[in-house]
């Protein structure tokens, strides 16, 4: 199995095969209707980190908590990069295809903005074009005869439970930015080639008890805050230490100051991990013999 070196200042190039695009492909619409980024966890069980508001709705609505922003026809795609892929363009070598069908299997959507995916599926093949059908390819389940294991991913370490940052600690957030340059169509066409912005640890941010939780409303119950300027599709995204270990989940950007963003710590989905290791896995034999 595959694990990331931890040494200082590990490169991102030595992590980035852990990390994964992420995106909710609609049948009807023919078009990604939600995207992100990701990382594998557990590479054994297939088990994927990501941001839970990439696929259920948190704003303070009467629909707060519908699975796939409400798209009845839905599914998750994961896109990963493929190994010894390269190109003369140095930058493409970590540029993702999209191979494996998910879902989610822990969430804990009213206080964490993080969630767990399982790979339930494998594509036909890796699809690299943008103009393709999703909603046509065939998919393979994994079975009890093959299961998911016998061809695991690289995966990141999370920091321990108790480890927190230290004021200045340089972190890294690694992820697919969609921010376009206005040439990409919204929807329809998503960049799949990895990047990371630079910053480091600010603070711990905590709800005041005078802050009450409305009914289908999401309130976190930590936070890390970060220097560190991201950009639309690193949700989900990992931030990373020097040593390459994850210390949180890239969950929003502060909308009064851009240069700071917010973390999801492991502490507050680290149980969400342990719970979908210790479930059992459901595979194509069991459905079919329900």
């Amino acid at each position: 199995m595959q694990t990331i070196a931890c040494r200082d200042r590990v490169l991102v190039k030595e992590l980035a095969s852990a990390v994964v695009l992420v995106a909710l492909w609609d049948r009807q619409l023919k078009k990604f209707v939600s995207w992100g980024s990701g990382f594998v966890v557990d590479g054994h069980r297939g088990l994927i980190v990501s941001a839970s508001h990439i696929f259920f709705e948190m704003r303070m609505r009467n629909n707060f908590g519908e699975r796939d922003l409400g798209y009845r026809d839905a599914f998750v795609l994961v896109g990963v990069i493929p190994d010894g892929i390269g190109s003369s363009d140095h930058s493409m070598k970590y540029r993702a295809s999209f191979r494996y069908i998910a879902e989610v299997v822990h969430e804990n959507i009213r206080c964490v903005d993080a969630c767990v995916l399982r790979i339930k599926s494998k594509l036909e093949r890796d699809i690299d074009d943008q103009d393709f059908d999703f909603s046509q390819i065939p998919e393979r389940p994994y079975t009890k005869k093959e299961p998911f294991k016998k061809n695991p991913l690289p995966f990141l370490r999370i920091t321990p439970e108790n480890k927190s940052c230290e004021m200045e600690e340089e972190v890294r957030v690694i992820g697919f930015n969609q921010g376009g340059s206005g040439i990409h169509q919204p929807g329809r066409y998503l960049n799949r080639v990895l990047d990371f912005s630079e910053g480091h640890f600010i603070s711990e941010f905590e709800p005041t008890p005078d802050i009450e939780q409305r009914n289908n409303s999401f309130l976190p119950r930590k936070e890390f805050v970060v220097n560190c300027q991201t950009i639309a599709g690193h949700s989900g995204g990992p931030c990373v230490n020097n040593t390459g270990e994850v210390v949180g989940v890239l969950s929003r950007s502060d909308p009064y100051d851009l240069r700071r963003s917010h973390l999801v710590p492991t502490s507050e989905f680290k149980n969400l991990v342990e719970a979908a290791k210790n479930a059992k896995c459901p595979t194509f034999d069991d459905l079919f013999l329900m």
